[in-house]
């Protein structure tokens, strides 16, 4: 019977590259001492893997109201329809004429349908939930003012503005504003509050 091999241990040597957040985690090689074969084992070692973790976790989240400051401003702009109108007025059950009638209107003070005030309230949503802060924001307090009547089919600015940023509470407060294009003065102006998310949901 023939006397049996000893196979010699793999020695590992690892890949002196540095590795980056962008690059990919270094490589390393399992040689046979004694042999001329080299097999190559691409592997992720825990600390290069762990560094590159860690530089990625640092573009994504940072606290969110760090990044914000006063006189940060967002805004969009869009029609308000008849669709629109009716689609507010049936979810909420306000079918006052004065949104809808136009022989009616004609009876009151504006003449033809104005956009619900609540609606033109409900617009600067849109920038807080999924725009600035984002998703995850708490809305916890909002105050408006009519100033003058949208009328329906009017094109709009709907605008936000932080005029104070509080880190020890986590709050952040903006002026509202909503204005028909071609006006230079609002229709409705306010003021909101909000929680915004502890952390951003994009880098």
């Amino acid at each position: 019977m023939g006397t049996m091999r000893k196979v010699p241990k793999p020695v590992f040597r690892p890949h002196k590259k540095a590795c980056t957040a962008e690059s990919e985690c270094g490589a390393g090689s399992y040689s046979l001492d004694g042999h001329r074969d080299t097999v190559i084992i691409a592997i992720e070692t825990m600390e290069r893997c762990l560094w590159r973790a860690l530089l990625l976790l640092e573009k994504v989240v940072k606290i969110m109201i760090e990044t914000m400051q006063v006189g940060d401003e967002r805004s969009y702009r869009r029609v308000i329809t008849k669709s629109d109108t009716l689609t507010f007025g049936t979810v909420t059950g306000d079918m006052n004429p004065a949104h809808f009638d136009d022989a009616y209107c004609l009876k009151t003070r504006f003449k033809k349908p104005i956009v619900h005030g609540m609606y033109l309230g409900s617009l600067f949503s849109k920038i807080f939930g999924l725009d600035y802060p984002g998703e995850g924001t708490i809305y916890c307090k909002q105050s408006l003012t009519f100033l003058k009547p949208v009328f329906v089919d009017s094109e709009i600015d709907v605008v936000v503005r932080v005029t104070e940023v509080d880190q020890a509470r986590n709050r952040v407060t903006f002026s509202t504003k909503i204005s028909v294009v071609g006006d230079d003065s609002p229709a409705v102006v306010g003021e909101a509050m909000l929680m915004p998310p502890k952390e951003r949901a994009h880098g």
